[in-house]
């Protein structure tokens, strides 16, 4: 039922319309009416019970609750936080830019001291420049491994600090770190599964949230990794099955599936013969070289350390003994010093680099 108005439109906002007794339909029009134009459409409505304004209201507000829901896990705390974040270490990185100090200086420890109640570190402070490639050396329980376990966040700091990329690690997420460093250690751990599921474990810092699959960019990664490693032939074969040099070029490709910027291996040459020493050796050459990879290892043997190390750290009792290039680290006085055995200093006929002959205790008595 409609109202004919001066202008032709018509009043069609809210109005209740009910039946008496005798058929007759009362309007009540309320006081907040709006004038509708007519048209075709609007001039043919005949039923009073269509309540325009309240259908008008609950649409918007259905769409905007579907919205809500939808929009509700980008919204989350953890993906405020995660935004505050990153645009507070964007606002960090334009100030140190702005300021000229921006460097190339990849990881750097002040004043370091961490450990456990019968040994610590104490006292590192050293640079890694971005590119790099240095070797960690001492004698065993010198405080090498427990420099590595620093670095990853695994020991906490009880003094000092440690910083990547100009970013205190302490405030970094640990998902941030595992896409910019990655470890290589002695043991896998898992032996039961496949070669290429055990290198797609290096892509879950890579994983979007609620991501249980993994996508064609992760194996394609995986693949390329395994391919660099000359381990693709072995990817269906199982972890434990492997020998120790495959098995240590499987840890390296799951390193690198991670896309680091830094890598760190903790003797990776041990138990091996010389054959796959030289051979993994040769290999994160290469990588540090064409890829631009920095690289920290902990090492044993000094000669391998001296010919594919630019710089070397010297530990000796939970510090910093001595650090430079292997010529001024490698000399007879500061290994007998650290090492307390006698021996002989040379250089590569090859390289020109240094190399150590020991001295027997036979051919010590009769110096």
């Amino acid at each position: 039922m409609s109202m004919p108005l001066p202008n032709g439109g018509l009043n069609y906002d809210r109005y209740e319309c009910c039946q008496n007794k005798t058929n007759k339909s009362e309007i009540r029009i309320s006081k907040y009416d709006a004038t509708l134009r007519s048209s075709p459409l609007r001039s043919t409505r005949t039923n009073p019970k269509f309540k325009y304004s309240k259908f008008k209201t609950r649409v918007p507000n259905c769409l905007l609750l579907v919205f809500l829901f939808w929009s509700f896990r980008f919204w989350s705390f953890e993906f405020v936080s995660n935004f505050v974040f990153r645009a507070s270490n964007l606002f960090l990185t334009l100030v140190t830019v702005m300021r000229g100090t921006h460097t190339n200086t990849i990881l750097e420890i002040k004043d370091l001291v961490c450990g456990y109640d019968s040994f610590q570190v104490e006292d590192i402070t050293f640079k890694v420049e971005k590119g790099g490639f240095i070797g960690i050396i001492g004698p065993n329980g010198s405080g090498k491994t427990s420099l590595l376990r620093a670095i990853t966040r695994i020991l906490k700091p009880k003094k000092g600090a440690i910083y990547l990329e100009g970013e205190n690690i302490r405030n970094m997420r640990v998902n941030a770190i595992a896409k910019k460093i990655a470890v290589v250690s002695q043991n896998p751990g898992i032996s039961h599964i496949t070669v290429e599921d055990f290198v797609l474990l290096g892509r879950i810092p890579h994983h979007q949230r609620f991501q249980f699959l993994d996508t064609r960019k992760d194996i394609e990664v995986a693949e390329t990794c395994m391919d660099l490693t000359d381990t693709l032939r072995l990817k269906d074969k199982p972890v434990g099955e492997l020998s120790g040099g495959e098995r240590q070029l499987v840890l390296i490709a799951r390193a690198l599936a991670q896309e680091p910027r830094l890598i760190l291996l903790d003797e990776p040459t041990t138990f091996l013969d010389i054959s796959h020493q030289v051979r993994i050796m040769d290999l994160i050459k290469r990588l540090n070289r064409e890829s631009g990879l920095t690289v920290i290892l902990v090492l044993h043997d000094l000669n391998l350390a001296g010919e594919y190390c630019n710089r070397l750290i010297l530990m000796n009792e939970g510090r910093i003994h001595k650090m430079g290039t292997p010529e001024q680290v490698l000399t007879y006085q500061i290994i007998e010093e650290v090492y307390g055995t006698l021996v002989v200093v040379g250089k590569s006929p090859v390289s020109s680099r240094p190399y150590i002959f020991v001295v027997t205790e036979e051919e010590r008595k009769n110096l």
